[in-house]
């Protein structure tokens, strides 16, 4: 619905002669939002997953070697006695929870400096 009225406002305000190169621009732009939103929601997916896991495998023998294993391939929790791999569950769910809250920031944020300037 926010994509449908930003179409409208633009092509309400664009002069007639500018409307081609502002509806693609318009969905250049989206497009790039697109692509940025999808590989930062997986980096940063993959950045607080591997925080949560120092997190919460602290005191965990060989705890870095396991991180690492665990990043190159996630199957390796197979691997792992059902304590740890519970540990390394919730580690991503609590990863995979902070993501959609991190997204909404980074959205308002962009949302007050967009409105301000």
């Amino acid at each position: 619905m926010l994509l449908s009225a930003q179409f409208l406002a633009l092509t309400n305000w664009s002069p007639e002669d500018q409307m081609a190169n502002a509806t693609a621009i318009y969905c250049l732009a989206q497009q790039i939002g697109q692509i940025v939103g999808t590989s930062g929601s997986t980096a940063a997916l993959q950045q607080l997953f591997r925080l949560r896991l120092g997190a919460n495998l602290t005191g965990t023998p060989n705890s870095t070697k396991i991180i690492q294993k665990i990043l190159q391939n996630y199957w390796y929790i197979e691997e792992l006695p059902h304590a740890l791999r519970r540990v390394v569950q919730f580690s991503y769910i609590e990863a995979f929870r902070l993501v959609p809250a991190l997204s909404t920031t980074m959205a308002v944020i962009t949302g007050i400096i967009v409105s301000f300037t």
